[in-house]
């Protein structure tokens, strides 16, 4: 009897710990790599890869002080990945001007008004849309080595 339970439920036991693990759920595939700004890593940029057809699902991440990112769709576990499929990836890093925190509600509608705060784009604008980021569109496929890394310029004569 000893026998058959380690070779019922052992194997049980470990596909249920598999599918449970954090990581990429059978329909996704990791995604990853690399953002550069003008020959740097770069920390914060917001990367997000979208479905070059317009439907599906997007994908982001958020590079690390190496300018390293891993994407995560949908409300998948961090570092979940994405589905297969061809997308167009954008980038975005901005800051949002800076208000008095200690100011009280009067005085900061008397100050700004009804006006939201500005946002100050870090990367050029134009990264930011999938019409005008002049990306080339990837291919993320199963079975295979996802790594897409990027080199952005803040030079827009480049």
């Amino acid at each position: 009897m000893k026998n058959n339970f380690t070779k019922i439920f052992v194997p049980f036991i470990f596909l249920a710990v598999w599918g449970c693990a954090p990581g990429n759920s059978p329909n996704t595939v990791i995604v990853k790599g690399t953002v550069r700004v003008d020959g740097q890593p770069t920390a914060g940029i917001n990367v997000i890869f979208n479905p070059a057809s317009g439907n599906g699902v997007s994908a982001g991440g958020v590079t690390d002080s190496n300018g390293n990112y891993t994407l995560t769709s949908g409300s998948n576990s961090v570092g979940s990945g994405v589905s297969a499929g061809d997308f167009i990836p954008t980038f975005s890093k901005t800051e949002i001007e800076p208000r008095e925190p200690t100011a009280s509600p009067e005085e900061q509608q008397q100050k700004y008004g009804n006006k939201p705060p500005k946002i100050f784009h870090l990367l050029p604008e134009k990264y930011s849309n999938t019409k005008t980021c002049g990306i080339v569109p990837v291919k993320v496929e199963k079975g295979m080595q996802n790594i897409f890394n990027f080199d952005l310029s803040t030079n827009l004569t480049n």
